[in-house]
C-alpha cells in the first residue's frame, strides 16, 4: 500500500492494477450516514447497496488536517497566515485612526472572523482584549500631549479618542499608575 497525499493506492497482485481509494461520506435513504474508503467505480467498496444510497460526498477532512495553513497562505510561498496579515493591518489601522470610534464590528469586518473567534485570536496574539489594546494606544498618544502641550487633560482625552474625561482618567490610571494631571506634574518636575 503506497500513500500519496489524500489517496491510497492498492496494488492488486493478480490484476497488477492500481485502484484509487478515497474517503467518502455515504448517506442512506433512511438517514444513516457512514464514512468509508471507497472507489467510485466499484460498488463492492460502498458501505450500502447502490439503490439504498441517497447521496455521496467526498470527505475533505484529511486535506485540512494534513496540510495546516496551506489554504490560508498569502503571497507566493510566504507561509504567512492571512489572519496574521489582517491582524497587522488592524493594528496599523488602530494606530492611525485611534481618535475614531473603533467598534468591534469594524475589527470583525476587517479580520473576517466571528466575534468569539476574533476575541480569542486577538487575546492570544496580542495578550489583551481588543478594547484594552485601543485604550493602550490612545494612552500612548496622550502622553506626549500631556508633556509637550498646555492643553487641558480633558481636551487631550477627547483628542485621543476617549468619550469622556472619567474614562480617560480611569484608563490612564490603570496603565500608568497615576492620574493624567499628576503624571504631567511629576514629569515636568523631574525635567527641571
Amino acid at each position: 500500500m503506497l500513500s500519496k497525499k489524500n489517496f491510497i493506492y492498492l496494488r492488486l497482485p493478480k490484476l497488477n492494477k492500481i485502484l484509487t481509494m478515497e474517503n467518502y461520506i455515504f448517506f442512506h435513504r433512511n438517514g444513516e450516514c457512514r464514512k468509508a474508503k471507497a472507489d467510485p467505480s466499484r460498488p463492492d467498496t460502498w458501505p450500502f447497496a447502490k439503490d439504498k444510497i441517497r447521496e455521496v460526498h467526498q470527505d475533505c477532512t484529511e486535506m485540512f488536517l494534513l496540510t495546516p495553513c496551506s489554504p490560508r497562505q498569502s503571497g507566493e510561498g510566504s507561509g504567512v497566515r492571512i489572519e496574521s496579515v489582517n491582524l497587522q493591518k488592524l493594528l496599523d489601522c488602530i494606530s492611525d485612526r485611534y481618535k475614531e470610534k473603533l467598534t468591534l464590528d469594524f475589527a470583525l469586518s476587517l479580520m473576517g472572523m466571528s466575534k468569539s473567534r476574533f476575541c480569542a485570536f486577538f487575546r492570544t496574539g496580542i495578550g489583551m482584549s481588543y478594547i484594552a489594546y485601543i485604550n493602550k494606544e490612545r494612552i500612548k498618544k496622550a502622553i506626549p500631549l500631556l508633556l509637550e502641550t498646555n492643553q487641558t487633560v480633558e481636551a487631550i482625552g477627547f483628542d485621543c479618542g476617549f468619550d469622556s474625561p472619567s474614562h480617560f482618567y480611569k484608563c490612564f490610571k490603570e496603565q500608568c499608575g497615576v492620574s493624567p494631571a499628576k503624571f504631567r506634574v511629576e514629569q515636568r518636575q523631574t525635567e527641571c
